[in-house]
């Protein structure tokens, strides 16, 4: 008689409960302010049953993922998976390449809907930090409209997106160099029941004083 509330928002994957306690063992040591913190994602809702099982794996040594199941019994059936994968080169504390990854797929018979989305959060980046590695993937089917979308980095900038489409993030980096020069790039492709779309930019900006200069480059 709980309900288990999911977020729809990839950048709270990695702070739900469900995907936060397998490395936090803070709820196992304070049973009460564990009882206080489920309320929100847990709420009562007569009728309503569920079961979740997490596990943490380490892929070829160099990716780390904690992955949460979850199948839903309330007025319908539904699957959810959930997780995060983070992977550092050469080392965590050397980090050249930093990448984390979060992750939802999900399965509803009763609305005929499954969806797979990915996306890269704000602890990515190339060399520095301040190289920021943005992008996301998503698929969606739509069963009974016999409509899907399939997409890396997003959509055309003048394609009328459906209102059910997910949103998604350019694939691409931004790189600030110091205070001065910027750097920008993304590329994108989409694949629908009605179209196909792909494209990409690059651009940069200098600013020295009084002098400025800076270029913009884009197909699509």
């Amino acid at each position: 008689n709980r309900q288990l509330i999911v977020p729809t928002d990839l950048n709270n994957i990695d702070s739900f409960l469900l995907v936060s306690a397998i490395d936090d063992d803070s709820l196992a040591n304070d049973p009460m302010a564990a009882l206080l913190s489920i309320g929100p994602s847990i709420p009562p809702a007569r009728g309503a049953y569920w079961l979740a099982a997490g596990v943490r794996i380490t892929t070829f040594a160099l990716v780390n993922s904690t992955v949460v199941v979850v199948i839903a019994l309330d007025r319908g059936f539904e699957i959810d998976i959930l997780g995060v994968s983070r992977m550092a080169l050469p080392t965590e504390q050397f980090a050249l390449v930093s990448v984390e990854l979060a992750l939802k797929a999900r399965y509803n018979p009763e609305e005929g809907v499954l969806s797979v989305q990915a996306q890269l959060t704000d602890n990515s980046y190339l060399f520095d930090p301040d190289c920021q590695l943005t992008g996301g993937f998503a698929f969606f089917a739509w069963f009974p409209r016999g409509q899907f979308v399939l997409t890396l980095g997003g959509y055309n900038a003048i394609f009328a997106k459906p209102p059910q489409f997910p949103d998604v993030p350019r694939l691409g980096f931004n790189w600030s160099v110091g205070s001065y020069v910027v750097i920008k790039g993304g590329a994108y492709f989409a694949l629908t029941d009605t179209c196909v779309m792909a494209g990409g930019s690059l651009s940069a900006s200098a600013s020295f004083g009084p002098i400025s200069a800076w270029f913009d480059c884009y197909v699509d």
